[in-house]
């Protein structure tokens, strides 16, 4: 059955859009990687793949559906670059990180589309805008979904 907003939000559920602007050669890709199963749990090969288009290169997006009550600490990621035999970590930059206010008005309360524009890929410069879910989507089973 789809939620609602008041049913996302009664849910549990937050909706967190990240966007960088991360130039890369033909053949790369853009890969988010942090603790987070769906963003491979800090294991490169397993990070989550963003996307791109002709009309938006060369800014990345992903979203991911978050379970708040399983969220118990900051989300700290990174962003990659990879291709064949090709990998490039953000080294210049501590990890990134959101923290996890799930109350009412918090970064990643629910029923809240959070979006964070994260600048440049290895630089640390950020935007953060937060927008009500009025969206229809499934709840995930357990834990978070990336779509």
């Amino acid at each position: 059955m789809p939620l609602t907003a008041p049913t996302t939000a009664l849910a549990g559920i937050a909706r967190l859009h990240l966007r960088v602007r991360a130039p890369t050669n033909p053949g790369q890709e853009l890969r988010v990687c942090g603790w987070l199963p769906q963003m491979g749990g800090w294991k490169p090969e397993k990070a989550l793949l963003m996307h791109t288009r002709a009309d938006e290169y060369p800014f990345w997006t992903v979203s991911l559906d978050l379970l708040l009550s399983e969220l118990k600490e900051s989300i700290k990621y990174k962003y990659l670059i990879v291709g064949k035999g090709y990998s490039q970590w953000e080294d210049a930059i501590a990890d990134r990180s959101i923290a996890c206010e799930h109350k009412a008005g918090g970064t990643l309360a629910a029923g809240l589309h959070t979006h964070v524009d994260d600048g440049e890929f290895n630089r640390l410069q950020r935007v953060c805008t937060y927008v009500r879910d009025t969206h229809q989507r499934q709840a995930p089973k357990s834990g978070v979904m990336a779509s």
